[in-house]
C-alpha cells in the first residue's frame, strides 16, 4: 500500500506542476495583448511569480497540516469533529490555490491553439474560481457554527450590525464594478442574467458565509477559558478573515482591471504580489495559531 502523502509533499508536487507548465505551455494571445509582451517577457514574468506563489501555496499547505495534527489531538473531545471541519475548509483553500492555477494555465494554453476557445475558457476559470470558496467556506461554517452553540455565544446586535454594514458596503461596489466593466468589457464573457444568478449571488452568499465564520470563531476565541488558548484562537480568527478578504479583493482587481486596455507588466505584478503576500499573511496566522493549539495539546 503506499503511503499517504503529507500535506507538505502534496505542495512541492502540485508546485513543480505549475512551474512546469507555465514554462512550457504557450500563452493565450489575449494575454498577451492585454499586457503587451511577447512570449518571451510572459516566461519571464511568470518566473518571477512562481516564488511567491510557492510562499502562499506552503502557507496554505502548512497551516492545514497544522490545523488537521490539532483536530487529531482533540478528536475525542467534543470540539474534535468543528476542527475537523475547519481543517478540512482550510485543506480546500490550499488545494484550491494550485489546482485552480495548475487548470488555468492548461485552459489558457488550450486556448492559446484553439481560437474558437477563448471565451469558454474564460468562463471554465470563473466557475472553477466560484467552486473553491463555496467548498471551502460553507465546510468552514459547519465548523465554526458548532463551536458558537458549544460556547452558547452568537453574534451580538452590535457586532451583527457592524458585519452587515461592512459586508453590504463591500456587497454594493461589487455589483456595481460588475455591472460596470460587463457593459465595457465582460470579463466574465457571460450574458446579464447568468452572470447575476450563477457567479453574482453565489459570490456574494459566499463572501457573507466565510466572514461570519470568521467572526463566530473570533466570538469562540475570546469566550475560552485560558490566556495561551485565547490568543491561539484568535490568531486562527485573524487568519481566516484575512484569507477571506484577499479572496474578496481578488474579484474587486479582476473587475477593476477588467476595464482598462493600457495595463502595464509591472502594474500588474506588484497587485498580484500585494494579494499574495496578504494571502500568505492570512495562512501564517491560521499556521501559528493551529501550532500553538497542538502545543498546548501536548503540555
Amino acid at each position: 500500500m503506499l503511503r499517504r502523502f503529507s500535506p507538505i509533499t502534496w505542495f512541492i508536487l502540485l508546485l513543480l506542476i505549475a512551474a512546469i507548465l507555465a514554462l512550457v505551455l504557450p500563452p493565450a494571445p489575449t494575454t498577451l495583448h492585454t499586457l503587451h509582451i511577447t512570449p518571451a517577457v510572459y516566461r519571464a514574468a511568470i518566473l518571477t511569480l512562481i516564488l511567491p506563489y510557492g510562499v502562499i501555496w506552503f502557507a496554505a499547505f502548512y497551516a492545514f497540516d497544522m490545523l488537521a495534527k490539532y483536530a487529531r489531538k482533540i478528536k475525542s473531545a467534543r470540539e474534535g469533529e468543528p476542527f475537523a471541519r475547519i481543517a478540512r475548509s482550510v485543506g480546500i483553500m490550499a488545494w484550491g490555490l494550485a489546482l485552480t492555477t495548475i487548470t488555468s494555465l492548461v485552459l489558457n494554453s488550450i486556448a492559446a491553439q484553439f481560437h474558437g476557445f477563448d471565451r469558454a475558457h474564460v468562463i471554465i476559470n470563473n466557475y472553477i474560481a466560484l467552486l473553491v470558496p463555496v467548498a471551502a467556506f460553507l465546510t468552514l461554517n459547519t465548523g465554526t457554527y458548532r463551536l458558537v452553540n458549544m460556547a452558547k455565544d452568537r453574534p451580538g446586535r452590535i457586532g451583527s450590525q457592524i458585519l452587515i454594514f461592512i459586508y453590504t458596503a463591500v456587497a454594493v461596489f461589487f455589483v456595481y464594478f460588475v455591472m460596470h466593466n460587463h457593459v465595457r468589457n465582460n470579463p466574465y464573457r457571460l450574458p446579464l442574467i447568468p452572470l447575476i444568478t450563477t457567479l453574482i449571488i453565489p459570490y456574494i452568499y459566499t463572501w457573507f458565509v466565510g466572514l461570519l465564520s470568521a467572526y463566530e470563531l473570533w466570538l469562540y476565541a475570546h469566550r475560552a477559558t485560558g490566556v495561551l488558548y485565547r490568543h491561539a484562537l484568535t490568531r486562527l480568527a485573524a487568519g481566516l478573515a484575512i484569507v477571506i478578504a484577499a479572496a474578496i479583493a481578488v474579484q474587486y482587481v479582476a473587475n477593476t482591471y477588467a476595464s482598462k486596455t493600457n495595463i502595464s507588466l509591472s502594474a500588474t505584478l506588484c497587485v498580484m504580489y500585494a494579494l499574495l503576500a496578504a494571502q500568505a499573511s492570512g495562512y501564517v496566522l491560521i499556521a501559528l495559531g493551529a501550532k500553538r493549539l497542538k502545543m498546548i495539546e501536548e503540555v
